[in-house]
């Protein structure tokens, strides 16, 4: 399996630089699962992005369809 990371993203980069174009990731918490969360090679991506962007939404309420997400249930996430 590839590691999303340098090679993915930075090639991205390096073909959208000149155009003055910057990079933004979304990422999932993380967790072990290695098709999902470990797939991400995160310290590179910290390098090569403009942008880090946690993928927060895990709560699906209204209509018509919106996610959500509270804050209380980032925080025991995030621990």
């Amino acid at each position: 399996m590839e590691m999303v990371g340098e090679g993915t993203i930075g090639e991205l980069k390096k073909s959208l630089k000149p155009h003055g174009i910057k990079i933004s990731v979304d990422v999932t918490r993380e967790n072990d699962d290695p098709f999902w969360s470990k797939s991400l090679e995160r310290k590179a991506l910290g390098k090569i992005a403009a942008y880090i962007i946690i993928m927060g939404y895990v709560v699906h309420w209204g209509e018509p369809s919106s996610w959500v997400c509270y804050l209380d249930t980032l925080d025991q996430r995030r621990n």
